[in-house]
């Protein structure tokens, strides 16, 4: 296996002022699984089962020439046996919509679909992998964000609807009815991780700054955090969680250097990780990997991607995050690279 090493540049900050130290050495590295996706894709939506020990992966898309291919499959990776297998189809093939798990009941939110935008909402039950459509989407939008109300059955979906803006509606799972949509924002976002409180949201528009937006998941009251970290044009990254900081990866400003990023979600604190770059050959990742935490392991898992103009990728490979605290002490004393014991990742959709 060819790997590229790649020097990334650690940030830190002193009153006000920016210093950049480059790295001879690599913290982390990209770990291949034994076994590999079924075919090339890129915008698979991640669920972690704990339950299963395994990563569902809903959709997804292949592009071949100027025809783009969507999948409806749902494939489930196994991380004991790094084995990936076909256990079930939604309704309709499908990309860019979400995932949710409510209580034991997952749902699967809309997206793009070959023929037109897919506006189903579909639930899947894991216990007998049967999937089914429980509903539609108000609007006919290619992408969207849903999380829970709190602990209730209530599910908010921020969909879309022009250019800046973005338009959050209520969705009954105990009736599968819908609610007016009541609040809108000024927002339009790529990705997106959810915590106890608050769903993060980073913005897709191209700005000087990475902006991320943070909603409230029981009052819907928004702060939009900028961080004085280079946005590299449009910003479509692939997310994580650990249950104090939120990884992203991404290609960088000049499109060629990895970019991967922990940013603390309590004090704004951030850095660049250094990582051994996979497989990349010198090219940029055009689209990021799906990507998820697994707490157990405290891992992110990062599955297909596109390099390059047209090098769609099928594989398997995670990051482990462990190195960090055996090197370095974390930004604040409240701050902590493991996932807290009362954290668990189970049934959060991480990803683009």
């Amino acid at each position: 296996m060819k790997m590229n090493r790649w020097n990334i540049f650690v940030i830190f900050f002193l009153q006000g002022t920016i210093f950049v130290s480059p790295q001879d050495t690599f913290l982390l590295q990209a770990v291949y699984t034994k076994n590999s996706l079924t075919r090339d894709q890129v915008y698979a939506q991640p669920l972690y089962d704990s339950s299963s020990n395994g990563i569902l992966l809903f959709g997804g898309q292949y592009t071949s020439g100027s025809y783009v291919y969507k999948f409806d499959d749902i494939f489930r990776f196994d991380i004991n046996s790094e084995s990936i297998t076909k256990i079930s189809t939604m309704t309709s093939d499908s990309s860019r919509g979400s995932v949710l798990k409510v209580d034991d009941e997952i749902y699967y939110f809309g997206g793009e679909s070959e023929e037109a935008v897919f506006n189903d909402i579909v639930k899947f039950d894991p216990s007998t992998n049967i999937s089914k459509r429980v509903g539609w989407l108000p609007d006919d939008e290619q992408g969207n964000f849903s999380f829970r109300k709190g602990n209730s059955e209530i599910v908010y979906i921020m969909m879309r609807t022009t250019s800046n803006t973005s338009t959050i509606y209520e969705f009954d799972t105990s009736t599968y009815s819908f609610e007016d949509a009541t609040h809108a924002v000024d927002f339009v976002g790529s990705a997106s991780i959810i915590t106890d409180n608050a769903v993060y949201i980073f913005r897709t528009i191209s700005s000087a700054n990475v902006e991320i937006l943070k909603v409230d998941r029981v009052t819907l009251a928004t702060e939009v955090v900028s961080l004085n970290v280079p946005a590299p044009g449009s910003f479509y990254p692939s997310v994580a969680f650990d249950g104090t900081y939120a990884y992203w990866l991404s290609f960088s400003e000049d499109r060629y250097l990895p970019f991967f990023v922990r940013f603390h979600l309590d004090t704004h604190e951030w850095d660049y990780i250094n990582i051994e770059n996979p497989e990349t050959d010198g090219k940029y990742w055009a689209t990021n990997p799906t990507t998820v935490y697994v707490d157990e392991f405290n891992r992110i898992y990062c599955f297909g991607g596109r390099i390059g103009t047209s090098d769609y990728r099928d594989d398997i490979w995670y990051i482990d995050l462990n190195p960090l605290s055996a090197t370095e002490e974390p930004p604040t004393s409240t701050s902590r690279t493991t996932p807290s014991p009362e954290f668990s990742c189970d049934g959060r959709p991480d990803g683009p």
